[in-house]
């Protein structure tokens, strides 16, 4: 039987689903986390940063920030906290 080597595999999209909920020092951080560990987009990689109806405008306002801008990033927002 032979074997498959891994560099074979077809790749697939990894896609990081981020609800965001008030908490904007934390979201903070984990953008600048998230974005130094990966700081140029690659094709295989999507974030996808939910807000999901926090009551926190300073959330609202970081994720529609210049931080976001990469084609790498999905910005959602929902009315109210589901």
């Amino acid at each position: 039987m032979a074997s498959r080597s891994c560099l074979s595999a077809p790749q697939r999209k990894l896609t990081a689903v981020i609800p965001v909920y008030n908490g904007l020092d934390e979201l903070q951080q984990l953008a600048g986390s998230l974005f130094a560990a990966h700081p140029a987009p690659h094709a295989l990689l999507r974030f996808v940063f939910i807000n999901d109806g926090s009551t926190d405008p300073g959330v609202a306002r970081f994720l529609a920030s210049s931080t976001f801008d990469r084609p790498d990033v999905v910005r959602l927002a929902n009315e109210r906290n589901l």
